[in-house]
């Protein structure tokens, strides 16, 4: 994240991000006469019987609209439905995480499958700050082939997989000091190992920087050669740890967070 916006020159940047309850109440006060549910975690974790009953109730015609997470898109068949709105996907796009545009294009899909189930014809609005992304792009003519073939040029071009394998070397503790100094430690003993057969990345604070307490570090490690590769992460592990400190290996990493 820059310290100034690039287009103002100002140092005020702010996050942006707005939460399903926040959504649903300005839904209720666009629309005072329909009949508005919601559906995320917060309503039914650790209820089914809740989600059960919210799901009968939009299969009943009872909800004219539903608000959700993800958890709107996955797997549900709502007859009916012929709009299906798409706030801000912008944050998934931009993870630091070479799948985001794959993620984010698999997400948009499957939610756009949502709209036009019945006889009548459905629509999909996305609002994004990036209508130019290949995730976007690739949406508006539901071209799978087409994004696959940009996706696999892009990964090609920066050696990542398919066209290489990974190991994310994951450390954690209580001291953020004592957590990236082994992580320090760690990433030496894999470039000692690595030699030009496998790239070293890191270390670096991991996306989210503390989870339960405690810090957490990321070493990323990059080759097309897997017995190089885990040679280097076997080195890696013989890094001397504190007590607290937890030390994960995980090979073919679906997460970057």
């Amino acid at each position: 994240i820059p310290p100034r916006c690039p287009a103002g020159k100002r140092a005020a940047l702010e996050g942006l991000g707005t939460g399903t309850e926040r959504v649903e109440s300005v839904v209720r006060a666009l629309f005072p006469a329909a009949r508005v549910a919601r559906l995320d975690r917060d309503t039914t974790d650790g209820h089914r019987d809740r989600l059960e009953k919210l799901l009968a109730r939009v299969h009943a015609r009872e909800v004219d609209i539903l608000v959700g997470t993800q958890m709107v898109t996955k797997g549900h068949d709502f007859g009916g439905v012929t709009l299906v709105g798409v706030l801000q996907p912008d944050q998934g796009m931009h993870l630091p995480d070479f799948r985001a545009a794959e993620r984010t294009f698999q997400l948009l899909e499957q939610v756009a499958g949502r709209a036009g189930r019945g006889d009548r014809p459905g629509r999909i609005v996305v609002q994004t700050f990036c209508p130019e992304h290949p995730a976007i792009q690739f949406l508006r003519a539901h071209d799978y082939e087409g994004f696959v073939r940009d996706e696999l040029a892009r990964r090609e071009s920066a050696s990542y997989p398919p066209f290489s394998r990974m190991i994310a070397l994951r450390l954690d503790g209580r001291h953020e000091a004592s957590v990236r100094a082994a992580a320090i430690s760690a990433a030496g003993l894999a470039r000692a190992q690595a030699g030009t057969a496998v790239l070293v990345l890191g270390p670096a604070e991991a996306p989210i920087r503390r989870l339960r307490g405690r810090s957490r570090y990321q070493i990323w490690l990059r080759a097309t050669d897997r017995a190089k590769l885990l040679a280097v992460a076997r080195a890696a592990a013989q890094v001397a740890l504190p007590r607290d400190l937890r030390l994960a290996i995980d090979v073919d990493p679906q997460s970057v967070l």
